[in-house]
């Protein structure tokens, strides 16, 4: 049976490592216990007949130390059989492998004792070509037969159910590893009948760990397999008997931890095994093992599963006394400073306690409303065996979550020198814990020491698919953000020939990550660079994957409003399901085919109705390779439906970023909103500028998501980017010229690189972003080296291999080659809609955040409010009495006090008002030649108490209108109270509100104070 490749792989790193540490004592006696039983159970791979035991053989301790005095190597061994004398010998070296065993056999044949065989144990591999050189030298030079058993052949042996206890005792792995009973075995396996005959025959109770393990693995195919469920009862009365006179702590607590799971899952009920429960938990923290102690949580989580399922009478009282006895235990056992992997065996134990699922106020079912327990504990056990294991949800309760994850940051820190640690199982449990856990700042350090851990272990290949596994989790949680960043990390994990169809398909769950988010030039550039990669790569069996990805890329293409070009790219799609796929239009078989006849008949319908001059142009792109039947096919079902008009076309997908058509006319019209930001690319409709302006956009995309996590504060409003080609090697061409229009708005001209040149894409792509940090740092509130730093640490996140995905965009994009020309290209066609406005869409997780901006705490914020009530009101000493007193301008504080304008928001306006009116009636009104000395005397007027005699505004001048521009100029000076700051020349006062409102608490906070103005 083949070892799961997760257990493989960490049986091969533990015996690895016993090398570095060595461990010369641990592996002789794994490599002992071992050939005891291969050669009790008759498996040694030489041919002959093996026996042990009895008068036929001699006791296997005294050939041990006969072997130890006698041969010039300290760890061989001997057993001998009827026919045959085995020596067997066991090395830890890596270096030099090969000439160590040929000195250790020619050793072993020198010294006068007739050998017939010998059995190396090698921790590490021996390659085949230089295994089989070994056994001709050693029966040419010795006449003697060799075998060796290497580190994988000997991680395959340790992965047998029967053998596992060995590397739960000298490789310190847990038992939770131990491998399940293989999926596909017969109802009744031939060892599980011979195992039942064996125990059935027997008189004598088990008592030795040997027995309770036999016993173990009976128990457990019962347990989980319907048709042993009758021996069911059997099993669990021999683990009672051993009870009786057991073997030691640990078996006995191995026993009862048996019985409890056994009597839990294979009768639906866990009262019978309660004794046994309480009686584990009693004992338990009297125990010093690691193992023991991890056992105690798992089986902790066991009983509390049972009472949410109605199916014990233990407490939640219970459970939550003994998982803090366990902890307890834990710690007291930290504090003892033990070896380091003991110490990180102990930190998981705590941790793993720490992150139950915290069930207060649980409320046991009713059992006649419950799912059938074998279901659940089936489909767990389906989902193990295809490595895809299941999330919890978003909003699960922990019992102690800081606790969790400070003693995992613990461990990750120690992992480096935990060397031996399986890192992989607790990998696998934070991967479905991440849903719940990624909100948590430590959850990035926790994972990102895991993923450190497996790859020294495991290698890229195992950090990919963790990844993978915490990204599948993560989207099942609707997480798209999170899920993304694992897709990119398990998509450079596997970008290598042995991994690439991974790395491909992780590329296609990030297109459809985008696409969620609205980004469907980011996601087009991923679709067509995984049927690049596909086309391009060596190995054939991957080309399955071009023609799905190229679909993908029409319904990006779709989604962003070039119903145009999807046709086309529908078209060369279909043309590689012709090509690569089996029965290639099989619609069930196929579900993209579907999907793109729905969207090329809503095109043709759409042009049908309202823009008959791209009917046939569309219908000749789609005609090839035959798709036009299946659009006339549709358009037969669509005959009846009543005609739209273009409002109802410019709604008809909710998820559309730009108008239907966007790519028809003179000019291509690209269009998409994130974090406040509405984009609008425009370029001629020319394929190569087109390409170009789609490149730009798709790196805007693919930024603006990374960005999204990092909150770079953005002021709302509209940029429009103008993208002209540009030649490469041009370098005298500016890469972009701003050209600000608008007082929330920016325009930008960019110039980008058309053509296929491959002379200096770095230089390009190094050209690209300084021309979108430029735009983008414009519109953020953060200080340049703010932001800088932002984009810093994006970078250091692998932003650069996000942007770049094989080769450029305009060589993955340009189907159909430079000598293309669009039957739909120069006719007299506007966008639906006219290109006027749209209803732009935006994901909700690229909404503008609204979390407490950087820096902002409420204590700060009434601290400058209450500064306020003392600063403000003696600048209006004579000038609030005097306004107070006239009933309109009282009518107009009222009003505004009504709608949520807070005492201090009037004092500023009004504060604003009054001091532009003295300046401007002592100075006159400013011009750009005297800003600078007005600011000095703006600031001088607000620094004293205001006189009697002092020009103030008019009654008549304080108007609502006038108030609320006012505020307006004032939230400029807040903006900077925060060390927040403007890249603009003019800006949407606005928005600048709505900003510091959603995120400084700007309409919310206030203190106690004196009622400046009474009666309203």
């Amino acid at each position: 049976m083949t070892a799961p490749p997760r257990l493989a792989r960490v049986l091969r790193f533990a015996l690895s490592e016993l090398g570095s540490q060595n461990a010369h004592h641990e592996f002789e006696h794994l490599c002992r216990h071992i050939a005891k039983k291969r050669i009790a159970s008759n498996v040694l791979p030489a041919t002959g007949p093996v026996a042990s035991g009895g008068d036929q053989g001699r006791d296997f301790e005294t050939f041990h130390t006969y072997l130890r005095e006698q041969l010039p190597f300290s760890t061989g061994f001997l057993a001998r059989a009827v026919d045959d004398t085995v020596v067997f010998a066991c090395t830890l070296q890596e270096d030099g492998l090969a000439s160590k065993i040929r000195s250790d056999v020619d050793a072993i044949c020198s010294q006068g004792t007739p050998v017939d065989r010998v059995v190396v144990f090698a921790a590490h591999n021996v390659p085949v070509a230089k295994r089989h050189q070994l056994k001709d030298q050693a029966r040419g030079d010795h006449a003697v037969a060799l075998e060796i058993l290497d580190g994988e052949a000997i991680a395959e042996l340790l992965a047998d159910q029967e053998l596992f206890w060995i590397a739960e005792e000298y490789l310190h792995l847990p038992s939770e590893l131990q491998p399940l009973p293989p999926p596909d075995e017969p109802a009744l396996p031939e060892w599980y009948t011979d195992l039942r005959g064996d125990w059935q025959a027997r008189e004598a109770a088990p008592a030795s760990r040997g027995d309770l393990l036999e016993v173990a693995r009976g128990l457990r195919h019962a347990t989980f397999h319907r048709e042993a469920r009758d021996d069911l009862q059997g099993w669990l009365t021999l683990a009672e008997r051993l009870l009786v006179h057991p073997p030691g702590q640990e078996a006995r607590q191995r026993a009862r931890y048996e019985i409890a799971v056994a009597t839990l899952r294979g009768t639906s009920t866990l009262r019978p095994a309660e004794p046994h429960v309480r009686a584990f938990f009693a004992e338990t923290c009297n125990t010093d093992s690691p193992t023991l102690l991890y056992d105690a949580s798992i089986l902790l989580q066991y009983c509390e599963g049972a009472y949410g399922r109605g199916a014990t009478d233990l407490t939640l009282e219970e459970t939550a006394r003994w998982n803090a006895d366990v902890r307890q235990r834990l710690e007291a056992l930290l504090s003892e400073q033990p070896s380091t992997h003991a110490r990180a065996a102990l930190l998981q134990a705590v941790a793993h306690l720490a992150l139950h699922f915290d069930y207060t106020d649980a409320v046991p079912p009713d059992p006649g409303t419950l799912d059938d327990a074998e279901a659940i504990t089936q489909g767990v056990l389906s989902a193990v065996e295809d490595d895809d294991l299941p999330s919890v949800p978003t909003d699960a309760r922990f019992l102690d979550i800081e606790a969790g994850m400070a003693r995992l940051t613990e461990l990750v820190e120690l992992l480096p020198q935990a060397s031996m640690f399986p890192v992989d199982t607790l990998a696998a449990l934070f991967g479905m814990l991440s849903p719940a856990l990624i909100d948590h700042p430590l959850y990035s350090t926790v994972r990102d020491g895991l993923d450190a851990a497996t790859a020294r272990q495991a290698g890229g290949n195992a950090v990919a698919d963790r990844c993978r596994q915490r990204a599948m989790g993560l989207l099942r949680a609707n997480r798209l953000l999170d899920a993304l960043r694992e897709f990119h990390d398990a998509k450079v994990n596997w970008w290598h020939g042995d991994t690439l169809r991974g790395s491909l398909l992780a590329m296609a769950l990030i297109a459809n990550i985008y696409s969620r988010l609205g980004m469907p030039l980011a996601a087009k550039k991923y679709a067509l660079a995984v049927a690049a990669g596909a086309l391009r790569a060596p190995d054939e069996e991957l080309r399955d994957l071009i023609a799905p990805a190229l679909f993908l890329a029409a319904t990006y293409d779709h989604q962003a409003g070039a119903w145009i070009t999807s046709a086309e790219t529908t078209a060369v799609a279909a043309l590689a399901q012709i090509n690569y796929a089996s029965d290639p239009w099989n619609s069930e078989r196929y579900p993209h085919i579907a999907t793109a006849v729905t969207h090329q008949g809503f095109t043709m319908l759409a042009a049908r109705h309202l823009r008959p001059k791209l009917v046939q142009p569309l219908r000749k792109i789609l005609e090839t390779a035959g798709f036009g039947d299946f659009i006339d096919f549709a358009m037969t079902q669509m005959a009846d439906v009543p005609a739209w008009d273009e409002t109802k076309w410019l709604n008809v997908g909710p998820d559309m970023t730009a108008p239907p058509f966007s790519d028809a006319g003179p000019e291509r019209l690209i269009k998409f909103t994130a974090l406040g930001l509405q984009w609008t690319v425009r370029c001629r409709n020319e394929r190569p500028v087109v390409l170009a302006a789609e490149a730009f956009a798709a790196a805007v995309q693919v930024l603006l998501v990374e960005l999204a996590v990092r909150d770079p504060l953005f002021l709302t409003g509209t940029i429009e980017v103008d993208v002209r080609g540009r030649e490469p090697g041009r370098p005298n061409t500016p890469p972009f010229e701003p050209r600000r229009d608008g007082s929330n708005s920016s325009r930008w001209l960019v110039y980008a690189p058309v053509g296929t040149g491959r002379d200096d894409d770095d230089g390009e792509n190094v050209s690209l972003l300084a021309t979108l940090v430029e735009i983008l740092i414009t519109h953020s509130l953060l200080p340049a080296e703010k932001f800088m730093s932002l984009l810093e640490n994006a970078f250091k996140a692998g932003i650069t291999h996000k942007l770049v995905v094989g080769r450029p965009y305009r060589e993955l994009a340009d189907l159909y080659g430079v000598d293309y020309h669009s039957p739909a290209h120069g006719l007299p066609v506007e966008p639906l809609g006219d290109a006027g406005p749209f209803p732009g869409w935006c994901a909700a997780e690229l909404e503008p955040s609204t979390n407490p901006g950087p820096g902002y705490t409420r204590e700060k914020a009434v601290e400058a409010v209450r500064a306020r009530y003392e600063r403000l009101p003696p600048v209006l000493h004579h000038t609030l009495p005097r306004l107070l007193a006239d009933s309109r301008t009282h009518a107009v504080f009222a009003e505004l006090r009504s709608e949520g304008w807070k005492d201090w928001h009037l004092l500023n306006a009004l504060t604003n008002l009054v001091i532009n009116a003295r300046v401007a009636a002592k100075h006159g009104t400013p011009t750009w030649e005297t800003a600078d000395s007005f600011k000095g005397r703006f600031i001088a007027e607000m620094n004293r108490p205001e006189e009697h005699n002092d020009p103030s505004i008019a009654v008549g001048a304080v108007t609502r209108n006038a108030m609320e521009d006012a505020l307006k100029i004032s939230a400029m000076t807040t903006l900077r109270s925060w060390d927040l700051e403007l890249h603009q020349d003019t800006v949407d006062p606005e928005a600048i509100l709505q900003f510091l409102g959603s995120r400084y608490g700007y309409w919310d906070d206030d203190t106690d104070h004196y009622d400046f103005f009474p009666s309203m």
